[in-house]
């Protein structure tokens, strides 16, 4: 996600072709959805049946649902007018995510 926000995207118009920064950043955030869903998803798969973490199986499931849809909605951003808005709507999504697991882990670690 911090390469992301280094590289920098080509400018938006519609006969520009990527520049190197642009492959970049692009390569950074698909590396970086692809990685949150599939650790999102093997979070899931690993708490779903653990008492502790009642409720969070449904929640990873809905989180990851939207970030999938929105990281779609990313690829085609040919079409979609304020893809990089989108893209700040998935990392809000992921780093909720992160935060409230964060927050959870947090509290489970003074239980004895």
């Amino acid at each position: 996600m911090i390469l992301a926000g280094i590289y920098q995207d080509s400018p938006s118009s519609n006969n520009a072709s990527l520049n190197a920064e642009g492959i970049m950043h692009n390569a950074a955030i698909i590396t970086s959805c692809i990685s949150i869903l599939i650790g999102m998803w093997m979070f899931a798969g690993s708490v779903y049946k653990k008492p502790s973490w009642f409720g969070f199986t449904w929640f990873t499931i809905a989180a990851s649902f939207v970030g999938l849809m929105l990281s779609i909605i990313f690829v085609v951003q040919s079409y979609v007018p304020a893809s990089g808005l989108l893209q700040r709507f998935f990392y809000l999504v992921m780093l909720v995510w992160i935060e409230t697991v964060s927050i959870w882990l947090f509290r489970l670690s003074f239980k004895p």
